[in-house]
Order: structure tokens, then sequence, then C-alpha cells
């Protein structure tokens, strides 16, 4: 959230901010989530393959740390950057509701957002399990498939 927090305040009275889809949603926000997932991705995906290889009982080198983070990355941004347009738009659209229920208005956000992105989650565990067989397109449609 410190990403989303620097970008959306750096890009205050830009055209970022002036520029709104829909009537309400700035670009900004967008922008935000985007460098919220990116920055996120960069810690993670190294944790995540150690996380997963050591699930399966498996090793791993310092030079295997980058397998799986491009679907990492994908996998981040498309979480962070739906989470924040979500509860953005629930701001927008039902301030009444959402804006006394920010707890409720971040739960549903963050599970609508989630489940837009689980097939990329369960491609990116294949990737760093060692499944890795042509890449992320392949992998969603095999995951898709099944």
């Amino acid at each position: 959230f410190a990403s989303y927090g620097v970008v959306y305040a750096g890009l205050r009275d830009t055209w970022f901010e002036h520029t709104k889809l829909g009537g309400f949603l700035e670009l900004r926000v967008i922008a935000g989530g985007l460098a919220s997932g990116l920055s996120r991705a960069v810690v993670e995906a190294p944790l995540e393959l150690i996380k997963t290889r050591r699930q399966l009982g498996g090793s791993y080198k310092a030079r295997d740390l980058t397998i799986g983070a491009s679907a990492t990355v994908v996998r981040n941004v498309l979480l962070l950057g739906s989470f924040f347009i979500i509860a953005e738009t629930f701001q927008a659209k039902s301030p009444e509701f959402f804006g006394a229920h920010p707890f409720l208005k971040g739960g549903v956000a963050s599970t609508l957002a989630w489940c837009l992105v689980w097939p990329l989650d369960v491609v990116k565990s294949q990737m760093q399990a060692g499944h890795d067989r042509g890449g992320i397109a392949k992998l969603l449609t095999r995951c898709a498939r099944d």
C-alpha cells in the first residue's frame, strides 16, 4: 500500500488526477495499483518460490529465485490494480454504504480481485513447482481446460 500511496500522491495535480474514467475513476488510482503490484512482486516472487519448493520437499539455488517471477508480476499487478479500481468504484457508487464500512469495502474488493487472478496464482505455483511447459499463456490455457 505504500507504493500505491506514493504514486497516488505523486500524481496529484496532474493529468492522471484530472482524467477520469466513467466520470469518477482517476487514472492515478490505476497507476498506483499497478505500481503497488509491481513492487509487491519484486519482494514476493523469490519468497513464493522458496515456499513452494519447501512445501514440495524440493531444493532451490539462488539462480532459481526468478522462476515464476513473470507470473507473479502479472498476478500482482492485476490483483492490486483491480483491488484499488474496485474499492474506488464502491466508494464512488455507494459512498453511504461502503464509506460507513471500510472493512467491508476492503473485504469485498479483495475477494473480487482474488477471484479475477486466481488462475494466475495456479499458473505461478505450477511454474515454481517446476511444471513450466510453455509459459504463462500455455499454462493458463491448460488451467482453463482442466
